[in-house]
């Protein structure tokens, strides 16, 4: 497709679509792009196939034109024609899966691009899309690919063609196949091998997307990413360390008993990925309390500060040794535990003291973002022996003054 043409049409499209919303009488404009779909100047029929692909229902009278669209000669047509139908609901739908049986490629491909964009795919079409994965090559696979994820469950069958996939010198084919073996979950687990040798192979190009295929794999996908932290390849314990931090949390449990037998690298990247982990349940608290106690490192100590502080009042079993933090001069993490101090025991006079006690004037702004009472802040701002509305950006360490903050 030309660029004389792709950057105008574009714009227009984008604009007919903005007109669409602010017009509450749509029928005349839906009436106009379904006959401009007809155009003989391709500009005209990309522009009202993707305003058209912009709405919402009320495209019944439309139908006949846009299955004609998905034959039309400039892709981008096609694939627009195949979202606007979508939208149609299941007369849409059909007529996208006799097209997918059309002897046309481009057509085929086309409209695999569109149904990729549709995330509640019928269970029925595993079998189709199968079918064309296997026959299928370059694009048409890779979306192929992508649209088995949206049918994970009924899309057992393709594990072993999906494993071959991974394998593919066509990195988009190779990274779709990744996200359908993760989205189909445990059952996958005759991937497993293949996967960890293409995290470990390609840790640039796939090993992110490897990790987190791992991560949906059950127990020995988590066995296997605790196993890359101990890489000599720091791509690859950084490729781990991303699938860790996507993992289910029915894993958080023996994440924290590796926390606590493992060493050096592996226990920090550990740490972090339970800081980024979403859901971090209250009962890890004691596990990351006892490490936490344990840790010299100062750089390992601010990532469990942080797991800490996303736990709230639930780790008050931390506050006397993150309050010994603060108070030491020499420690690299006093910010990472008066942050955490902050949500954890924000009332309690024990942080209050300690923080004053620790920097006085110069109390650093604890987080970039606002307390949910920003009680701990007033308390340290209004004390009656001191102002404390003087103090630093822990950040940027810039001066701010009374006049500026309070």
């Amino acid at each position: 497709m030309s660029e004389e043409y792709r950057i105008p049409a574009r714009i227009i499209a984008l604009a007919m679509s903005v007109s669409a919303l602010l017009h509450a009488e749509g029928t005349a404009s839906v009436a106009g792009w379904t006959r401009d779909l007809s155009d003989e100047r391709v500009e005209v029929r990309l522009a009202a196939a993707e305003a058209l692909s912009h709405l919402r229902g009320g495209l019944d009278d439309a139908l006949p034109t846009l299955v004609k669209a998905l034959r039309d000669p400039a892709p981008d047509v096609r694939t627009d024609a195949g979202l606007a139908l979508l939208s149609c609901g299941e007369k849409g739908r059909a007529p996208l899966l006799e097209a997918l049986k059309d002897p046309d490629p481009g057509v085929r491909t086309s409209v695999l691009a569109a149904l990729q964009s549709c995330p509640d795919l019928s269970p029925k079409m595993a079998p189709l899309l199968i079918e064309i994965f296997r026959a299928e090559h370059g694009e048409a696979r890779a979306y192929a690919a992508y649209c088995l994820a949206h049918v994970a469950k009924a899309a057992v069958d393709a594990i072993p063609d999906l494993t071959e996939g991974v394998l593919a010198e066509d990195q988009v084919v190779a990274e779709n196949c990744l996200f359908a073996i993760a989205a189909i979950g445990p059952v996958a687990h005759a991937a497993l091998p293949t996967v960890v040798r293409v995290m470990s192979r390609s840790p640039e190009a796939l090993g992110g997307l490897a990790a987190r295929a791992l991560s949906r794999l059950g127990p020995d996908g988590t066995e296997a990413l605790l196993a890359a932290l101990r890489s000599e390849d720091t791509r690859v314990r950084a490729a781990a360390s991303i699938g860790l931090e996507s993992a289910d949390p029915s894993v958080i449990a023996r994440l924290l008993e590796a926390l606590a037998s493992e060493r050096g690298d592996a226990r920090a990247r550990i740490a972090h990925a339970l800081t980024r982990m979403d859901d971090l349940p209250a009962d890890a608290a004691p596990a990351l309390v006892r490490a936490l106690a344990d840790e010299g490192d100062a750089r390992l100590r601010a990532e469990l500060e942080g797991a800490l502080a996303r736990l709230g009042p639930h780790a008050s079993a931390a506050v006397p040794r993150l309050i010994e933090v603060v108070h030491d001069p020499a420690a690299a993490d006093r910010v990472a535990a008066l942050s955490a101090l902050e949500t954890i025991a924000p009332r309690d006079p024990r942080v209050v003291d300690a923080a004053l006690e620790a920097y006085g004037e110069s109390t650093p702004r604890l987080s970039r973002r606002r307390s949910p009472t920003g009680w701990f802040r007033r308390r340290l701002r209004s004390s009656a022996s001191r102002n404390f509305c003087t103090g630093w950006h822990a950040t940027h360490g810039r001066r701010w003054t009374s006049s500026a903050s309070c």
